[in-house]
């Protein structure tokens, strides 16, 4: 409880902290244009159990080349809590790509697990073309594994205001694939609706489908596309949320069953 009320404070914090810099103004060639703040809520069934949440990310420009975001979210799956943290560092411009190094820090009930990485990403028109990938650590019942884990990801834009997009990744031999709609009703006001949809494709037969609501704060007539190439980078947050349950992050961080000692044979009376 003492880590989540400290997750709540910090996001709070940083909120303040963007809303106050916006007076800095807008700089569209920025790796990022203006501090902004983006809020999701987020709810649906995971592995056929009951999933929602939310998650906040404040993206800041650290220089003209140079910005950082950090990403929370609260989750709980089947009666499972949930909670994530992220950093990204990066360089970016805005008409050709996004290079980066990331840390993130994930629980889900018992399980720890941490990832070291990169992402890249190539802005190529209406289309953007990312990969994440790097090192994770984490364990459970005090067992400790390490592997690599990846992922690619493709949008298209079908208007400004309109997303698709499909990801495939995972870590160890687990790994998943999942899609993803994204809709701005208007865009006057930066609110946006979104469906993801997922499975495993590997160890366990795993679903996802889930809906929600993101609201950028910060970012005034700015469309899907602007968020995503002058704001906020990809929040990989969400492959957390989708992780604990497409691809088994409980279950491959859980240390191996010793069985049970069983008694010694008891010689035949003779």
């Amino acid at each position: 409880m003492q880590v989540r009320n400290a997750t709540l404070i910090a996001l709070a914090a940083l909120g303040a902290t963007a809303s106050a810099a916006l007076a800095d103004g807008v700089k569209s060639d920025a790796a990022v244009s203006a501090p902004s703040a983006t809020v999701m809520a987020i709810g649906g069934s995971a592995s056929g159990k009951a999933t929602g949440g939310g998650a906040a990310s404040i993206a800041l420009p650290v220089t003209d080349r140079i910005g950082v975001q950090v990403d929370g979210a609260l989750t709980n799956s089947g009666g499972t809590g949930g909670m994530d943290a992220g950093l990204h560092l990066f360089t970016r411009d805005p008409d050709a790509y996004l290079a980066g190094g990331t840390f993130e820090w994930s629980r889900f009930g018992s399980t720890n697990a941490y990832r070291y990485g990169v992402e890249l990403a190539a802005y190529l028109g209406d289309f953007t073309l990312g990969t994440t990938g790097g090192i994770q650590r984490g364990g459970a019942n005090h067992a400790t594994t390490t592997a690599g884990y990846a992922a690619i990801q493709a949008d298209y834009y079908v208007f400004d205001t309109l997303k698709t997009s499909v990801s495939y990744g995972g870590y160890s031999n687990y790994r998943a694939v999942l899609a993803e709609v994204e809709w701005q009703p208007a865009e006057e006001t930066p609110f946006s609706l979104f469906t993801e949809a997922g499975a495993s494709v590997a160890h366990e037969n795993r679903g996802i489908v889930l809906a929600g609501m993101r609201y950028t704060f910060g970012a005034p007539k700015s469309t899907i596309k602007d968020r995503d190439r002058h704001g906020d980078p990809e929040v990989f947050l969400q492959s957390g949320i989708a992780s604990s349950n497409l691809m088994g992050n409980t279950k491959a961080f859980e240390s191996a069953t010793t069985p049970a000692p069983q008694p010694a044979p008891r010689p035949h009376d003779s």
